[in-house]
């Protein structure tokens, strides 16, 4: 009986693992996306960020506490809305771009990032309670005072980055044009 749990919290390892992986990229693909489209990348990619990241922490955590059964199956479930909205988003934010007016969409770019981020911040704690569960009684409230500490440092940081501006002055756009 040892074994099966080893290998069974080994796999949710490794699921954890492949999860967090896949964020990161969606991750640089929405701020690849949102530079091309909507261009300063700089901006694009911290808002990515960071949207990605309130929607981890802010939305996904909170929403992770209600899902108490079937941990496997919710996680399955999660896992094919993430794959097939992530999927699809480069093509619907084209589609998006070509066929509605200027604004939308940077909104519907900002809203899939967060969307994403969500069913993220959703997946990880079920992976981590189910592991809690296979492996025994641990500390399961261990990770409630690191979520709130994590929520609050990422609508701090999210509130910045839509209160700042940021300016480049001429001649100041990069390295080259300054030592050229």
């Amino acid at each position: 009986m040892d074994e099966i749990k080893r290998r069974q919290s080994h796999f949710i390892y490794w699921a954890s693992g492949i999860v967090s992986i896949c964020g990161i990229i969606f991750e640089v693909l929405f701020g690849a996306l949102g530079s091309y489209i909507l261009g300063d990348g700089v901006k694009q990619y911290t808002l990515t960020i960071s949207l990605f990241l309130t929607g981890m922490g802010g939305i996904g955590a909170s929403l992770s506490e209600r899902v108490t059964k079937n941990l496997v199956l919710s996680f399955i479930y999660i896992e094919f809305f993430v794959a097939l909205i992530g999927g699809f988003s480069s093509f619907l934010m084209f589609g998006a771009t070509a066929f509605f007016s200027s604004g939308t969409d940077a909104l519907f770019l900002y809203l899939i990032t967060l969307t994403i981020g969500a069913l993220t911040g959703v997946e990880l704690p079920i992976l981590i309670r189910k592991a809690n569960e296979i492996g025994g009684d641990r500390r399961k409230k261990y990770g409630k005072g690191i979520v709130l500490r994590l929520r609050w440092r990422i609508n701090r940081r999210t509130a910045f980055c839509f209160l700042t501006k940021t300016t480049i002055r001429d001649g100041q756009d990069s390295f080259f044009s300054r030592h050229s």
